[in-house]
C-alpha cells in the first residue's frame, strides 16, 4: 500500500522533513547526502544534479512543487528520486564518464536505464521480449525502465555504456525500417495547414533529439511495469547542466565528490550499505581507489637511475679511461 505523505498539499515542501526518514536504512547514501548541498529551485521542472561553478562542487537542485506532488502520491518515490540522483554522482555520469564531455539524449536514457535497474526488482524467465519483467520499484511511473515500452527488448542491470550501444542499435534499426516506408507519408494536414500524426517525437533516443543539450524537458507519463512511456519524456530528472563548465572546474568538482564518496564508503563499511548491491559496492570501491600510472612512475625511475653512479663535472673526460 502506498505510503502517503502526512503533509497537506498546500504546505510548502521541505526536503529536510523527509530525508532523514527515507534514508534511515541507507547508511551509505545518508553519509553522502550530508556532503551534498540540496537546494530548492523552481528554475528546473523536476530535479537534477548541477555544477555550482562559484563553489566548485556539485549540488542537488529540486523543484519543491514537483516533489510535493510526488510525496502526495507515495513517499517512497522521494527516496527513489534521491537515490537516483545520488547514483548519477557516485557513478561519475556527470563528469569523467560523460562521452566526449558532452551531454546527449542517448546518454540521458542510458544512465537512467542503468540506475533504474538498480532501484527496481526483476523476475527472470518471463514471457517478454527481453525475458525479464519489472516486479517492483521505488521510482515513479515517469521513470525510464528496461523491459518497458520502447525499451521492452532491453535486459535490466547493464552498464550505461552497454545501454548506449543498445540505444544506438535500436536507432539504426528504426532508421533502416523507416527507409522502406518513404513516400507513404504519415503526416496529415488540417484545413489550417497544421500537421498531425507522427511528425513529432518518434521516441528514438538520437543524440540530436530534444533540446540542444540533449534534454527534452518535461516530466512525461507512463505506466511502470507495463505501459508505454511518452516518447517525448526523458524520465523525471533534469540533465541539462551536464557538460557545462570548463574541464578544470569539472575536474575539481569531481575530486571533491570522490572524496565525499570515499568518506561515505568508509562510514558505511561499519554501518552497512543498505540497498547497495555487492556488484555496485565493488564498482564504488574501484572509483575511489587511486589509479597509479605505472608507466609514468617507471619512466621517472629509469631517468633518475641513469648514470646515478657518476657525477657531473666540467672537466674533459680522460681518453685513457
Amino acid at each position: 500500500m502506498p505510503t502517503k505523505s502526512p503533509k497537506s498539499p498546500n504546505t510548502p515542501f521541505k526536503l529536510d522533513n523527509y530525508i532523514v526518514n527515507v534514508l534511515r536504512d541507507e547508511p551509505f547514501f545518508a553519509a553522502l547526502s550530508r556532503k551534498l548541498e540540496k537546494r530548492a529551485s523552481k528554475a528546473i521542472p523536476t530535479a537534477g544534479v548541477m555544477l555550482n561553478k562559484e563553489k566548485g562542487r556539485f549540488e542537488l537542485l529540486y523543484n519543491p512543487d514537483f516533489f510535493a506532488k510526488i510525496a502526495a502520491r507515495d513517499e517512497k518515490f522521494i527516496k527513489g528520486i534521491l537515490l537516483h540522483e545520488f547514483w548519477h554522482i557516485v557513478l561519475l555520469h556527470v563528469t569523467s564518464r560523460l562521452p566526449s564531455g558532452k551531454m546527449s539524449k542517448r546518454w540521458n536514457f542510458a544512465t537512467d536505464l542503468a540506475i533504474n535497474s538498480e532501484l527496481s526488482k526483476w523476475s527472470s524467465n518471463a514471457d517478454t521480449p527481453s525475458g525479464w519483467k519489472l516486479v517492483d520499484t521505488i521510482l515513479p511511473e515517469e521513470a525510464l525502465f528496461p523491459t518497458v515500452g520502447m525499451f521492452e527488448k532491453f535486459e535490466p542491470n547493464l552498464s550505461s555504456e552497454e545501454y548506449m550501444t543498445l540505444l544506438k542499435d535500436m536507432e539504426e534499426s528504426d532508421e533502416s525500417g523507416d527507409q522502406g516506408d518513404e513516400g507513404e507519408g504519415d503526416e496529415k494536414q488540417d484545413g489550417n495547414g497544421d500537421t498531425d500524426g507522427d511528425s513529432e517525437g518518434s521516441g528514438s533516443p538520437s543524440d540530436d533529439a530534444g533540446d540542444e543539450d540533449g534534454q527534452g524537458r518535461g516530466e512525461g507519463t507512463g505506466e511502470a511495469g507495463g505501459g508505454q512511456p511518452d516518447p517525448a519524456s526523458n524520465g523525471f530528472d533534469d540533465h541539462s547542466d551536464w557538460g557545462e563548465g570548463d574541464e578544470t572546474e569539472r575536474t575539481i568538482a569531481e575530486e571533491r565528490i570522490k572524496e565525499a564518496i570515499k568518506e561515505a564508503y568508509i562510514e558505511a563499511s561499519s554501518k552497512g550499505f543498505g540497498s547497495v548491491s555487492a556488484g555496485m559496492k565493488r564498482e564504488i570501491k574501484e572509483i575511489i581507489t587511486p589509479k597509479v600510472n605505472w608507466r609514468s612512475i617507471l619512466r621517472s625511475f629509469v631517468k633518475q637511475s641513469q648514470r646515478c653512479d657518476r657525477t657531473s663535472t666540467i672537466k674533459r673526460l680522460n681518453r685513457r679511461y
